[in-house]
């Protein structure tokens, strides 16, 4: 009896390999072509500093008022050229504290759709990125032309 188990138990197993798909070359590739991970963006060219404007207005306004006492202590009095550059710098430090104070007390309104708040994130452009845009679509339209050309043909 133990015999005629054994022999049922051998003839599934081989019934079971001779239904499976034989393993082929491409099988046994296939797993080990994974994607590769992101690699993190290169930065071109030299690094430019983030610097938001008020800042940039509070440095010129800085660098200008230093400028003007500058002129003014080597000519040993001041001048009308270290009062301009000094009323400059005067200027760029108004303006910067009236844009600081603007953007404080400007309402900050959240862009939504469908109950969800968006993000903006603006993206840096450089000056040739209308043109790499325009190549992306031209090449864009390009494909989706030949993808409409081979539809239209029958299958062979």
């Amino acid at each position: 009896m133990p015999n005629r188990y054994e022999r049922e138990i051998e003839e599934i197993l081989s019934r079971m390999e001779e239904s499976e798909p034989r393993k082929g070359l491409g099988d046994r590739i296939r797993p080990f072509r994974r994607p590769r991970p992101p690699r993190p963006p290169r930065p071109r060219g030299l690094p430019t500093p983030q610097i938001a404007l008020m800042e940039l207005l509070f440095l010129l306004a800085i660098v200008f008022i230093l400028v003007a006492s500058g002129f003014a202590f080597y000519d040993g009095a001041p001048t009308l050229v270290s009062g301009v550059i000094g009323l400059v710098g005067l200027a760029f430090f108004v303006v910067a504290l009236v844009a600081g104070w603007r953007d404080r007390f400007r309402p900050s309104t959240q862009s939504q759709w469908r109950g969800n708040t968006l993000e903006y994130r603006p993206t840096r452009r450089g000056p040739f990125s209308a043109l790499a845009a325009r190549i992306r679509f031209w090449r864009l339209r390009q494909q989706y032309r030949r993808a409409q050309g081979r539809q239209g043909e029958p299958d062979d």
